[in-house]
């Protein structure tokens, strides 16, 4: 397995795409779950938007790492052709999937995962969950992340945690805020 695993890690640093009718059988059915990690790892570093359906797929997996691995590989992926299914993934009812979903938006500085963070803060239960959206929007230190932090602060339940991430902005972005 791990010669597989780091087979599927090469192919995807390196970009063969003749390798990707094997790594797609390997993610989807290699008996070692930390090859088929590797795989879908690979798969959104080599096929962008065509992998798309694939790690869509994935992000339904009954192992977590596997589900969280593919929304990773989606955020790698990045709007305009992951963003579907990322927002699929946050109408999960699985936090850890929320997470990765967060963590994937985080990569991206655009006005349009500013706002679904803002939405995910505003409308999640998991308190971790929360805190993970307002922390992203503070690491992501764009005008329109600090915007959407301070719209978060409005709300009472949420503004000790809006105030700890803003808290976190380095001194260079306070004239952002």
């Amino acid at each position: 397995p791990w010669v597989r695993y780091f087979t599927a890690r090469s192919i995807g640093r390196h970009g063969y795409p003749e390798a990707n009718d094997r790594l797609q059988a390997m993610a989807a059915s290699d008996p070692a779950a930390q090859v088929r990690i590797e795989s879908i790892k690979a798969m959104g570093l080599m096929n962008a938007e065509k992998a798309v359906p694939l790690l869509t797929s994935f992000m339904d997996d009954e192992d977590p790492d596997i589900a969280c691995t593919a929304v990773r590989a989606l955020g790698a992926i990045g709007p305009p052709h992951a963003l579907p299914a990322l927002l699929q993934a946050l109408h999960a009812r699985r936090p850890p999937l929320k997470m990765a979903v967060v963590q994937a938006l985080g990569e991206h500085r655009t006005r349009e995962t500013a706002e679904m963070l803002q939405w995910l803060a505003a409308s999640e239960n998991d308190e971790e969950v929360v805190t993970a959206a307002a922390d992203e929007l503070a690491r992501m230190a764009t005008p329109e992340s600090i915007t959407a932090l301070v719209n978060l602060s409005v709300d009472p339940g949420r503004r000790d945690k809006v105030i700890s991430a803003l808290a976190k902005l380095p001194e260079r972005d306070v004239p952002l805020l």
